[in-house]
């Protein structure tokens, strides 16, 4: 088959094609008389996956705060840590990162992290990550969470609204 069939065939594939499909291209990058070719199939791997990131950015661009939760979380389900770090936040508003994760039974700032991650893997259903104020990196966590100044948690309103879409409410109003 040559490289225009298979470059054709990118766009209906499905993600897992596509993730073998670039490995393979991976390792005969090493191969000077394949070299070529793989690269170019790396190359529109990657147009491919730019086109559709922001195919899925203007589609949810007009969506209000709510809908683009409920849709973000709906595209990838929560896994069941996942949903424990939403309904911490939910039962404890106003915490700090070291309180939530030790209401979780978990060490130091563990928290953050793992929610930061979550939201981070879905930042293209959502809006993007506004820098860090402290150090030089992206916030996630503040994608759908505020942070105040002595730095507690809370989720946003729209956020928690999008969240009790899909039945996360905090525990004393559930």
């Amino acid at each position: 088959m040559d490289i225009e069939k298979i470059i054709a065939r990118i766009p209906s594939m499905t993600p897992a094609e596509r993730q073998e499909m670039r490995h393979n291209s991976e390792r005969r990058l090493k191969d000077p008389k394949l070299a070529g070719q793989a690269q170019a199939v790396l190359d529109a791997l990657e147009r491919q996956a730019a086109a559709e990131a922001a195919a899925l950015a203007e589609r949810v661009a007009g969506l209000p705060m709510a809908r683009r939760v409920a849709e973000a979380f709906t595209a990838k389900p929560m896994t069941e840590k996942e949903r424990d770090l939403v309904q911490v936040l939910l039962d404890h508003p106003g915490s700090t990162s070291k309180e939530l994760s030790r209401a979780l039974g978990w060490e130091a700032q563990s928290w953050h992290l793992h929610f930061g991650t979550m939201c981070q893997q879905r930042q293209g259903r959502l809006w993007p990550a506004a820098r860090a104020e402290k150090r030089d990196a992206n916030f996630y966590s503040g994608i759908l969470a505020e942070l105040s100044p002595d730095n507690r948690f809370t989720l946003r309103p729209e956020v928690a609204e999008g969240f009790a879409a899909l039945g996360l409410k905090p525990a004393d109003k559930a």
